[in-house]
Order: C-alpha cells, then structure tokens, then sequence
C-alpha cells in the first residue's frame, strides 16, 4: 500500500509541476502581450495636448504638411484621431472622450473622410479617391504654430484610383466595404488580393515600390480586416509578429520600414492605433453588427467629459502629401488604467492541480483497498 501511495503522490507531483509550468509560460506571455499594448497605448496618450483636444502625429521635428508645421505640432483628424479616439476607450476613456467631442466638431464641418472610418462601421464609397490635405485649423499657444488637419478623399479631393487593387491598403479599405454591403464574395476577393502583397516584412505594394519603404499601419489595418471579416488566414501570425517587431523604446510603431525589415524613422500614431484596434473586440464587434445597414454619414461618438473647443476654422484645401517621419529621440509615456487580465491565473491553477490530486491519491487507495479485498475473498 506504501509503495501504491508513493506512486499516487509521485505521479500527481509530476502532474502539478507540469501544469503550474505551463501555467505560468502562459501567464508570462499573455502579460507580455498586454503590455506591448499598455505601452503602444502609452505612446498614444503621450502626444495627447489638452489644449487642442487631440494628439499629434509624431514626436518627430520634420514636417508633412504644406505650411511646414513640424510633426510634434501637427494634428491629422483623420485618419490619427479618428483611429486612436476609439483605440484608446478601453484604457483611458477620459482622453478618448476628449478626442471625439473635437473631431466631431471638425467632422461636421469638413466631412467625413471617405475612407478611413470604414474601420468603424461607416460605408464609404466603391470608387477610390485619391485625397487633399485639408487645413482646418490653426492655434498659436507659447508663441508657436499648432494646426489641424484632414486627410480627406471625397469626390473631387483628388483623382480615381483605377489602379485600386496595386495597393494593399485600399484593398483592405474596400473588403471592409464590401462586408458592411453584405458582399462577402468581394469582401473576400479584396482581402486576398491585398494579403497576396505578403513578403515576410511587410505589403509590397505599388507604394512601397515606388519609396523603398513599407508602410505599416498597413499591417494593423490588414490584422483588423483579417478578425473583422472572420477570414482564414495563412500569414496573420506572421504579420502579428512583425507588426510588433517594429514597436519602438517608447511603445509606437514605426511608421516605415525598409525591405529587409528594419526600421525607418520614428512611431506615428496612424501606425499604432491601426494596431490598437486590431486588439478592440468591442470595436470589431460593432463593425460586424453595422453589416447591410444604411450608410452612416457621420461617426458615431460617444463621451462623458468636456473639453475647451478651439474657435477658429480655417478651410483651405491644398495638394496631398504622404506623410512619412523623420528620426526623432524625445518621448512622453503616461500610465494607463487597464487591468490585467490574466493576473490570478497562476494562483488559480494551483488550486485546481491540488484538488486533482486529491481525487488521485483517493483514487489509488480505493484501487488498492479493492485490490485487498478481492485477494482476501479469493483465500
């Protein structure tokens, strides 16, 4: 009987270390995840300027706009702020608040974009229009220049695509489209022609040609798609894993990359929110029910705080420029107040293990008492 208990103990032993192993390989990697996101989110909220009500596109000194504004002064309604008011809700609902009461004012006055909130449920138009910089707003806080733009393609904002399909984010754009007008035979056929832009790096496609460069929000966008339409893909771990080899020092994702995989220039927040959203199962959630309905004219907001709303409008329209980044040092982090998840997982599979045991250890002892009993009748 001693050496039947030996064994019961041994074996359950083995069982636990096993399991609690496991456990905590899996509680280390699940909280490594969270906090690539804690940190991608921290990046966001750090270029957040409570004076204007929106976070700026990048720590960066150059500039992508017309009138030469620098980056870290620069501030993109969409598709920045659009993507990052609903990236943020799940970790700091206050700032997100913030951002969404701006740019629905912005919104209302020049429109939706025509494009990037596809993201969030609203339709946008098959024909692909190439698109302006819109200057929108203009502030000057300590002696400096800070102005609001819009990244907007409507019709007439610039040219048609009919090369749609050479670009992989267009692609995505218009899968995402075509699910939310229930034709999921296109949808598909968008997504694959994108997804077939795939090179281990990134989506080589007629822009990434054209400069050299990737350009990753295209990778968020495409992990996004990928879990909005429900698809099978064979490259989303590949893509997954990539896209967060770009996280910089201070939580972002680099805006570009080159063929090889290395990093060009610094974190946008295009680029890091696209990739928030990925992780947002409320937001992919709400995509899928907004399939065949009406089309939206206006992005839903949703807030609880108040902000001070600039005055003064400025609607001028001038040539697109592609926004790229320069290298630049400097970063803010804020901490954020999302809780873990996977925080009592350790704690609880010990208790499971413990009590699987004690069902072994009974188990065998009413094995060998059987066993005893039976030899004493067969005598």
């Amino acid at each position: 009987m001693v050496e039947e208990l030996g064994k019961a103990l041994s074996t359950s032993i083995i069982f636990l270390t096993l399991l609690i192993l496991f456990t905590y390989v899996g509680k280390v990697g699940a909280e490594a995840n969270d906090q690539k996101l804690q940190n991608a989110t921290s990046f966001i909220l750090g270029r957040y300027n409570p004076s204007i009500g929106l976070v700026s596109e990048a720590e960066d000194q150059g500039s992508n706009v017309p009138d030469g504004t620098p980056c870290y002064r620069t501030f993109w309604i969409y598709s920045d702020n659009l993507w990052a008011s609903q990236a943020l809700k799940p970790f700091n609902s206050t700032i997100a608040g913030n951002i969404s009461r701006t740019i629905a004012q912005y919104i209302e006055k020049v429109g939706n974009a025509n494009l990037f909130e596809v993201m969030l449920g609203n339709k946008i138009t098959s024909t692909r229009y190439d698109g302006s910089d819109v200057s929108v707003d203009y502030h000057i806080i300590d002696g400096e220049n800070y102005t609001v733009w819009a990244d907007r393609h409507q019709k007439g904002d610039g040219g048609i695509f009919y090369d749609a399909e050479e670009y992989a984010d267009l692609c995505f754009y218009l899968a995402l489209n075509c699910y939310l007008n229930d034709e999921q035979e296109n949808a598909t056929h968008f997504l694959k022609i994108g997804e077939g832009m795939w090179d281990g790096h990134g989506f080589l496609d007629k822009a990434a040609n054209a400069t050299g460069r990737y350009q990753n929000y295209k990778l968020g966008l495409y992990l996004f798609t990928v879990k909005a339409l429900d698809y099978d893909s064979s490259i989303y771990d590949s893509v997954e894993k990539t896209t967060w080899s770009y996280q910089k020092g201070n939580g972002g994702i680099a805006a570009q990359s080159y063929p090889n995989g290395t990093i060009y220039g610094t974190a946008n927040i295009e680029t890091t929110s696209a990739l928030l959203l990925a992780y947002n199962e409320e937001i992919i959630s709400n995509f899928r029910s907004m399939r065949n309905q009406s089309a939206t004219s206006t992005t839903t907001i949703t807030a609880t705080s108040t902000i001070t709303v600039p005055t003064t409008t400025t609607l001028t329209e001038t040539v697109t420029s592609t926004k790229t980044d320069t290298i630049s040092t400097s970063t803010t982090i804020t901490e954020t107040t999302r809780v873990m998840p996977t925080e009592y997982l350790l704690e609880g599979a010990a208790l499971v293990v413990a009590i699987v045991a004690i069902f072994m250890i009974a188990f065998y002892l009413r094995r060998r008492k059987a066993a005893e009993l039976k030899s004493t009748i067969d005598k």
